[in-house]
């Protein structure tokens, strides 16, 4: 399958529309993609644009995005650090 920069592709195939890949969540934990969709984590949603999410998606989804925050985190650290020594040296 091609891939799409649009969607989050989970491991069992299934892809979730993701505006550029971009997943969030608001201090209610309700999670959104790009900058104003929502995705729906009731089972009982059938909404094909957001797709049936269940709980174990909604899952992987947060493994997902809590990797992307951790590698991000990973490359504000070494940024902070390069900085520091740069400004020993």
């Amino acid at each position: 399958m091609k891939k799409n920069k649009h969607c989050i592709r989970l491991k069992s195939g299934k892809e979730i529309y993701a505006n550029g890949g971009i997943v969030g969540i608001s201090k209610k934990l309700d999670i959104f993609y790009g900058h104003d969709g929502c995705i729906d984590v009731d089972e009982s949603y059938k909404n094909p644009r957001y797709g049936d999410i269940t709980k174990d998606e909604a899952k992987e989804i947060a493994e997902i995005t809590i990797k992307r925050w951790v590698k991000f985190l990973k490359k504000v650290n070494k940024h902070i650090e390069e900085t520091k020594l740069k400004q020993l040296s």
